[in-house]
């Protein structure tokens, strides 16, 4: 039953991750950059692991230039250090 049920709400999931995603990103920009942008990434893979590639390719590729993004701005912090 609960298979079902993820499968049936999965682009809500997928979605629900990719925005806390985004919400870290932005926080990232403002306060803690590394811790952020880690949890950031974890939130991307998490989407990228839920999308159907196939079914929704535009929402697949804008969570990954996302998480692109995301990863060039950890390379800032990590680069410094």
């Amino acid at each position: 039953m609960v298979l079902f049920i993820k499968e049936k709400f999965l682009f809500y999931i997928a979605h629900a991750q990719s925005s806390l995603g985004n919400a870290y990103g932005i926080l990232a920009q403002v306060e803690d950059k590394k811790e952020n942008c880690i949890k950031a990434i974890k939130h991307y893979k998490n989407a990228l692991a839920t999308h159907f590639k196939e079914k929704n390719p535009l929402a697949y590729a804008q969570t990954q230039t996302n998480q692109a993004t995301v990863y060039r701005m950890l390379s800032d912090v990590e680069d410094k250090q």
